[in-house]
């Protein structure tokens, strides 16, 4: 009986949230066809990170996100980025921007920062959470 309660608390902890349940996340994130939400990894400071692609209209816009959850996938935070991320590294999400320009979202024990310089451009951190759980 405790093998089995242990499974289930371990599969919990690494439960990943699919395309559909994107939108319980938070109010600005879209469900449904035109939607990827996949698991980058865990920051070294244990936040989740996600990254959302949202493609849209006829003309076939993307919309993507950074999307911050903590140990319980509870919202903490997002970024409106020009490209999806490539990966996790330590602390920081890493995307393949120009060299010689911050490539990268790092947290502190601060937390997320705000706003942050991206790519020469300046993202500010939503963090407006919603009472949905997952």
């Amino acid at each position: 009986m405790r093998k089995v309660a242990l499974i289930l608390l371990l599969s919990l902890s690494v439960h990943a949230i699919s395309n559909e349940q994107a939108c319980t996340v938070h109010r600005d994130l879209a469900c449904g066809e035109g939607v990827t939400f996949h698991k980058l990894g865990i920051l070294d400071g244990g936040l989740s990170v996600y990254s959302y692609t949202y493609i849209f209209g006829q003309a076939l816009r993307a919309s993507n996100r950074v999307v911050f959850l903590d140990q319980h996938q509870k919202f903490v935070g997002m970024y409106s980025v020009p490209e999806p991320p490539n990966n996790v590294q330590g602390d920081c999400v890493v995307f393949s921007g120009p060299s010689g320009l911050n490539s990268s979202i790092c947290i502190s024990s601060g937390g997320l920062p705000a706003p942050l310089l991206l790519d020469g451009e300046i993202i500010d951190l939503h963090i407006q959470t919603i009472n949905k759980r997952l």
